[in-house]
């Protein structure tokens, strides 16, 4: 199964426009569950809420998130529990379990603080209201709790009077709400709806994340929209025709996206996001664990626990093919180049020609794919395959092969990501840049 190593931070780093040479910082954001809040200060422009993965800011007149604190260096932001704010967002603070810490907003930075000092803003905590009216599929007990419609409850942590009206709400396991004197509770969704992430897919400008349920009372598929700063979900678990299995790959065409979880192939209606159609073992594939995805034409190619198989979606037909090469074996990354597709194996790295049908083992001169190889990325004229051992680059047009041996190996997988000056591997303890020269 994959175990990607990487945190979104990664994509900000990768997608940064100057080479890292040349940047004094690199602009990291971390995101992640920010369902599990500790505190709220609010002040005129903002509510600012405390979580258990770092602080995060909502703006109250346009009504949207903005981008979340957790790159701000100088504190442990997984370990902030109180935070203050003057009414007029002059100052901010923090607190852990051992420090106090002010927020520069020019550097964007936090600094230690010998003390907090009283700052003038009217909100006051107040208690939770006998009687509100919560979202659809939601109940509100009455003190203080919010049930889903599994029977789970919610507690109401904190709740804040901004003193226009507004009440601000921290629901442990749900994230933040609001309310105002109606007592109609909104949600306000933000992050990931897990923190372990397998993999990360970008889908038109729409990054979408899966991982292991992990235990999270809450897993699914997170929508990431990283323009506007906007999260949606598609939750697993709440249908049997959805499980909350683990998501280990994704796929799209202009239609559906193909979830591959370790209990089988789920398609969904790329629009609607609803269920159209789950595969399992019980019709056709030859074991539920899928581990790599690609659509290509129309045909969708499965790389799966024990071998490679071929779906056709228009009629439904699946078919194990190359059982020479991989009956048994694990699939664990499927690449497209033009008119090959790259298969990265457990019995290593191989090429089919889609027009011929032809599979040809990558020979590597190197010797550093001589067994496993565990993911493949395209960029620009160049293809990465990653290994136990460290890293390949190919040119594809030159043919020119460059070795990148890694100190620490990764003897589970090799989550790799790459652009024109660094290439990232993951190993068993984090994960190694390579400068590219």
């Amino acid at each position: 199964m994959k175990k990607a190593l990487f945190l979104i931070q990664l994509i900000l780093i990768l997608f940064c426009s100057q080479p890292i040479s040349a940047r004094n910082i690199v602009d990291i954001i971390t995101y992640a569950d920010f369902s599990h809040i500790r505190d709220i200060a609010v002040s005129i422009n903002y509510a600012y809420f405390a979580t258990s993965e770092g602080v995060i800011r909502y703006d109250k007149f346009d009504e949207a998130w903005k981008e979340p604190l957790t790159g701000s260096p100088g504190v442990d932001y997984r370990n902030i529990f109180k935070l203050y704010v003057d009414q007029f967002d002059k100052k901010l603070y923090a607190r852990t379990e051992t420090n106090a810490y002010e927020y520069d907003i020019l550097f964007d930075s936090w600094f230690f603080t010998s003390d907090i000092p009283v700052l003038d803003n009217p909100s006051t905590d107040v208690a939770p209201s006998p009687i509100m009216y919560v979202p659809p599929d939601y109940i509100y007990t009455g003190d203080g709790y919010i049930k889903d419609q599994n029977g789970f409850e919610y507690p109401i942590n904190k709740m804040v009077d901004d003193g226009s009206g507004v009440k601000w709400l921290s629901i442990w396991g749900i994230g933040a709400a609001k309310t105002t004197n109606s007592d109609i509770v909104e949600f306000l969704p933000y992050g990931l709806i897990q923190n372990r992430v397998n993999k990360i897919f970008d889908s038109n400008g729409i990054i979408v994340v899966g991982g292991d349920n992990a235990g999270s009372r809450h897993t699914g598929i997170t929508f990431f929209d990283y323009e506007n700063n906007a999260f949606s979900y598609k939750e697993t678990g709440l249908t049997f025709e959805f499980p909350d299995d683990d998501i280990t790959c994704i796929e799209e065409d202009e239609n559906y996206y193909y979830i591959g979880t370790s209990g089988g192939l789920t398609i969904l209606d790329i629009e609607t996001l609803e269920v159209v159609k789950r595969i399992t073992q019980r019709n056709g594939l030859i074991v539920d664990e899928l581990l790599s995805l690609k659509k290509v034409k129309n045909k969708l190619y499965i790389g799966t626990l024990n071998g490679l198989q071929i779906l056709t979606p228009d009629n439904d037909s699946l078919k194990l093919v190359y059982s020479n090469q991989f009956k048994n074996q694990e699939i664990f990354d499927l690449e497209l180049t033009d008119s090959t597709l790259w298969i990265a194996s457990a019995v290593g790295a191989y090429q089919l020609n889609l027009e011929t049908n032809k599979l040809q083992k990558f020979q590597d001169p190197h010797q550093l794919i001589f067994s496993r190889a565990y993911n493949i990325e395209h960029y620009n004229e160049n293809l990465f395959i990653a290994s136990q051992n460290g890293m390949i680059r190919l040119n594809l047009k030159t043919g020119k092969t460059t070795p990148y041996i890694s100190t620490s190996h990764g003897a589970h997988y090799r989550a790799l990501a790459v652009n024109d000056t660094v290439a990232f591997i993951s190993t068993d303890f984090g994960f190694t840049m390579f400068y590219l020269s």
